[in-house]
């Protein structure tokens, strides 16, 4: 893998490396949307706002590629974490590929996740209730079509009491702090891809900006200055804020792309020990149905030896039955002389 300098220390940094990398990518693509996530916190919020339809989200803290860990050692990594100055927390990550199946599990596991991650350690629960130290939690997937296939733009997902209706006669809902939205990544476009220019929500603006390979196509400004920031990066000088802004995006491309070849040679390891196993699979099937087979073959090779010589035998015992009644007949020998010529038991002789 070809790593691109972190540009720390006053080392150059590899741009034309970072611009290869970035050229065809989209806004739906890690290697793009974790740096630009990185480099603009506004960009962040750009996306928060028109995904949430809300204007007040004013991040005071944010990480990309954030690890949480849970309970047991298990752990996952998000896309991108903010925290606003309301006390919220917003999740947020974007999926190529991949089914309503696969997500609806994961979502819970989230969930879960980001309450253990909200609440110090040894904190008693009737302490973290009644501080109200679980806060409120956004979980924003943005999916690249419409995984429910009800052609809305996002899909809120709440829980509620069964059968219990509350004071305005809508379902009574669970408030768990948890809100999940499923962004519908198709929204705005015409079944050909295209842009519908009938749509026009923020929703749908936003997600052109995502599909956008052109930084120029991008409407959203901080979006739009972070994605041409990252695909046209020369060695022109920059203030410090934005040198270190692009540096630690260049950490987090650097750090998708060690995840991605990662995935790609435990996929590699995965596929050559499952042709291995299924190799002998395969090798001890042929081996139990050749046995078989072979088996088989023996037992009906027998079995047609002994009915010829049970046949042949029986045709020579009737031959010889035929030849004594006949000598029996024709000679009147005694059956004592026909025991005695043709060794036939005397029981035999006699029923003939």
């Amino acid at each position: 893998m070809v790593e691109i300098n972190k540009g720390a220390s006053g080392d150059a940094v590899d741009y034309s490396t970072l611009r290869e990398k970035l050229s065809n990518s989209t806004l739906f693509d890690d290697k793009l949307l974790g740096p630009c996530l990185q480099f603009s916190k506004e960009a962040f919020e750009e996306m928060l706002r028109a995904f949430l339809l809300r204007q007040d989200i004013q991040l005071i803290a944010w990480a990309v590629q954030k690890e949480f860990l849970g309970v047991g050692g298990r752990s996952i990594i998000v896309d991108a974490w903010g925290l606003d100055s309301s006390g919220r927390v917003h999740l947020f990550e974007v999926h190529k590929g991949g089914s309503l199946e696969e997500l609806e599990p994961k979502l819970g596991f989230e969930a879960a996740m980001l309450t253990s991650y909200s609440t110090k350690k040894g904190t008693l629960f009737e302490d973290v209730i009644s501080r109200g130290q679980i806060p409120q939690q956004h979980l924003i997937h943005v999916c690249d079509r419409d995984l429910l296939g009800f052609n809305r733009p996002y899909y809120d997902v709440h829980r509620y009491y069964d059968d219990i209706d509350g004071p305005d006669g809508a379902k009574l809902r669970f408030d768990d702090r948890v809100h999940i939205r499923i962004i519908n990544g198709s929204w705005g476009q015409t079944k050909s891809g295209d842009r519908d220019p009938n749509i026009n929500d923020p929703i749908a603006t936003m997600l052109a900006d995502m599909w956008a390979q052109n930084p120029d196509e991008i409407t959203h400004r901080a979006v739009r200055e972070a994605v041409k920031k990252l695909k046209t990066v020369t060695e022109t000088p920059m203030d410090k804020q934005e040198s270190v802004n692009l540096a630690e995006a260049i950490n987090v491309l650097n750090s998708i792309v060690r995840g991605e070849e990662h995935e790609k040679m435990k996929a590699q390891v995965q596929a050559q020990v499952q042709a291995q196993v299924q190799a002998q699979v395969q090798a001890q099937v042929q081996a139990q149905v050749q046995a078989q087979v072979q088996a088989q073959v023996q037992a009906q090779v027998q079995a047609q030896v002994q009915a010829q010589v049970q046949a042949q035998v029986q045709a020579q015992l009737d031959a010889a039955n035929q030849e004594t009644a006949r000598l029996m007949k024709k000679d009147g020998l005694s059956i004592a002389k026909i025991i005695e010529y043709t060794k036939l038991p005397e029981s035999t002789v006699a029923a003939l």
